[in-house]
């Protein structure tokens, strides 16, 4: 079960309406959308209902394993870009991950954050990054000064509204850094102009690629086997996992 909000905050100072999708399922995992121009503003919310026109918000019966938040800003993104981050910590705990997809000129925020474009600098709650349909902005910072994360860019090969080659550029300026461990994939989609790459992108299936890179960024919990004794006198358990890790834990309320 899922419930839809829409909040009025203030962010960095300047008033911002945002789309708020959460999931029972997961309360620490986020998915922070960007979306295209005339999804913007102005900041009087007369324009957020184009946020449930888009993502996965569009399918109320979709169930995502993640909570979504989607920002109206006034102008453009980059006026709240460490704000909004700060935020969402505030808002739903240091705990959360989150991440950050967006479209057309939501997607350039996302190539220009993970850049780190300006000095802007993420916080460690950022865990992947999707630009969809983007374009980088220049003056280009070193390769080497971008963010090692899970990246993927998805841009339509027929979209002559923003040239694929964009998404080509930025995937190939964040392999160009040695270092980098999480190497940036794309994938080009044939079929698919500016906009409708949203429907590939946020198809409202499980089994959808789109779906499966945003899960893919997560951390989930996994069963793992481990041996573990059990002390029922003074209600203690001791798990010794794998990796050669003890972890006790104290029983309350046993059945």
């Amino acid at each position: 079960m899922k419930t839809r909000n829409i909040i009025d905050a203030n962010v960095g100072g300047r008033p911002v309406d945002m789309f708020e999708s959460r999931t029972e399922s997961s309360s620490n995992k986020w998915l922070l959308m960007f979306f295209g121009t005339g999804e913007l503003g102005p900041s009087d919310g007369s324009q957020l209902h184009e946020m449930d026109n888009y993502g996965y918000q569009k399918t109320s019966s979709f169930e995502t394993e993640w909570n979504v938040l989607a920002p109206q800003a006034q102008k453009t993104y980059d006026e709240f870009d460490l704000s909004i981050f700060d935020w969402m910590i505030e808002q739903y705990g240091n705990d959360i991950e989150i991440v950050i997809i967006g479209h057309s000129l939501g997607g350039r925020e996302v190539m220009d954050l993970v850049n780190a474009y300006r000095g802007n600098k993420l916080p460690k709650q950022v865990v992947g990054a999707i630009a969809v349909a983007g374009e980088m902005s220049g003056p280009y910072p070193l390769p080497d000064e971008s963010y090692d994360l899970p990246c993927v860019a998805f841009h339509g090969k027929s979209d002559t509204t923003i040239s694929y080659w964009q998404s080509i550029k930025w995937v190939n300026h964040l392999n160009k850094k040695a270092s980098r461990v999480h190497k940036a994939q794309l994938r080009i989609i044939d079929g698919y102009g500016h906009t409708s790459i949203m429907t590939y992108v946020f198809q409202p299936s499980r089994d959808a690629e789109g779906y499966r890179t945003i899960r893919a960024m997560y951390s989930w919990d996994t069963a793992v086997e481990c041996k573990a004794i059990l002390d029922e006198v003074n209600l203690k358990a001791t798990f010794y996992l794998p990796d050669g890790s003890v972890k006790n834990y104290t029983l309350i309320n046993p059945v």
